[in-house]
């Protein structure tokens, strides 16, 4: 915020003085009595008034940077300069456009915009400034009730592969603020290292009024002992939160055959492209990722007296009725890869999945919560599923970047939970994903529905979904 200021040397104050004043006595006091002692004079304090300068400043809503959605919704803009004594002048002035009210309303296109505010009084003058930018105006997605009792979104706060610094505490805050009220979210899943910044960030999601909240171990590399230390932590803060808010659940891990370096060795980007040679080499693979769960819950509940789930690969078929976990995480991508996808496609080999999940959470009385789904912003990504951005690497510059096409697959995710009417808890990946990481130099292999801070129409899509 750029701020110049004219402050005039101040004025010096006055002394006030008093002189005492004398008493005749004479016919007054009987000459027995000693006089009294003449009293001493009477000193007024007169305090010289405390100048303080003018200091510019306001605030606007809606708040969020990329702001608007409806051409004609107007931005207000609020002064809050603070004085005393009258009212000092001021002018706004917006793209050059000026304006003498004290607070100012108006409507901006999509764009970027230069907003200044001037005050002044009879003894200084002040200036703030701030650029802020104006959404292109959302598609007309048609509005749609969610027949799903937890919709929500997967969110980092930063330090993860995907995001390399952690973001500023005020642009969290605003994000946490987006998620609820504009896409619409009742539920987030936040992740991210270290730990605190997980619980700091799950604090500002129970105070927007989240129905649910789950703190989510990611750690993309590192042995069982660097779990058991980072679940150790959440747990003892997560407890915390969770005597005053039901809302909060702790999921022990993601997707350990490809994060965890304790299934089948070496780092994690060599996981990523070779999980299924993996998977062929190791035979029991799947029963060292029960014993881990189990493990890691053992953990988890020497502390935090909530609910624990795990949000497992569709391919790590997790027993579901052998692990020590309270809900059932599936992340259940449409992946052309499925065993089922040559007979029904990818969709189809999802519902298939999806539908099965359903027995058994049913049969074994845990409820069915996916803790991702989504797809990358180009053509035929949707049918990549959660690996899109490693098939994508061989033929990039063959991907144009297509929103369209995820949001479109975003709509079709939204329309099976709804429809099997079981699924109770859907998290899409994800808010925001910076194109830091070395594997993922493109946008088009990205699944963020946030091109940096605008809104992309898988964005829409998703907030056409209302919960009931």
């Amino acid at each position: 915020m750029n701020r110049r200021k004219f402050i005039p040397a101040a004025v010096g104050g006055a002394v006030v003085a008093a002189a005492g004043i004398g008493y005749l006595t004479r016919n007054y006091w009987s000459p027995a009595v000693p006089s009294p002692t003449t009293p001493s004079p009477t000193v007024l304090h007169t305090e010289t008034p405390i100048f303080k300068p003018l200091e510019a400043a306001f605030d606007y809503s809606p708040k969020s940077k990329y702001i608007l959605q409806d051409p004609n919704q107007a931005i207000d803009f609020k002064n809050l300069t603070e004085y005393s004594g009258d009212k000092p002048a001021c002018e706004w002035s917006v793209d050059g456009v000026t304006s003498q009210n004290w607070d100012y309303s108006t409507k901006l296109s999509p764009g970027k915009h230069t907003i200044r505010l001037t005050v002044r009084d009879n003894k200084t003058n002040d200036w703030t400034g701030e650029d802020i930018e104006v959404d292109e105006y959302g598609p007309d997605y048609p509005e749609r009730s969610l027949n799903v009792e937890i919709k929500g979104i997967n969110y980092t706060p930063g330090h993860t592969p995907f995001y390399m610094t952690n973001l500023p505490d005020d642009r969290v805050k605003e994000d946490i603020d987006v998620i609820h009220d504009d896409l619409q979210c009742n539920g987030i899943i936040i992740f991210g290292y270290p730990p605190f910044r997980v619980i700091e960030c799950a604090k500002l999601a129970l105070n927007r009024g989240y129905k649910r909240v789950i703190l989510h171990t990611r750690l993309y590399g590192g042995d069982e002992s660097s779990y058991s230390v980072f679940i150790e932590e959440l747990a003892k803060e997560g407890e915390k939160l969770r005597t005053d808010s039901d809302s909060i659940v702790l999921s022990i891990g993601n997707e350990y055959c490809i994060e965890s370096d304790a299934i089948f060795g070496h780092d994690y980007n060599y996981r990523t492209l070779h999980v299924g040679q993996l998977m062929n080499a190791i035979p029991d693979w799947n029963s060292r990722l029960t014993s881990m769960i189990n493990r890691m819950s053992s953990v988890a509940r020497k502390y935090f007296k909530g609910r624990l789930t795990y949000a497992a690969a569709w391919w790590e078929n997790v027993q579901w009725d052998k692990v020590d976990v309270d809900m059932i995480g599936t992340s259940e991508y449409f992946d052309k890869n499925r065993p089922d996808a040559a007979q029904v496609g990818a969709v189809g080999a999802t519902e298939v999945s999806l539908k099965r999940l359903g027995l058994l959470a049913s049969k074994i009385k845990k409820p069915l919560l996916i803790p991702e789904f989504g797809s990358c912003a180009y053509l035929g990504a949707c049918e990549d599923g959660g690996s899109a951005w490693v098939h994508a690497l061989p033929d990039m510059p063959k991907k144009s970047y297509d929103e369209e096409a995820q949001a479109r697959c975003i709509e079709k995710y939204m329309e099976i939970f709804s429809n099997l009417g079981y699924v109770d808890e859907c998290y899409l990946y994800n808010y925001y994903q910076r194109n830091t990481w070395e594997l993922v130099p493109d946008k088009a292999a990205n699944f963020s529905i946030m091109d940096n801070r605008r809104r992309t129409r898988a964005f829409h899509m998703y907030g056409s979904f209302k919960t009931s």
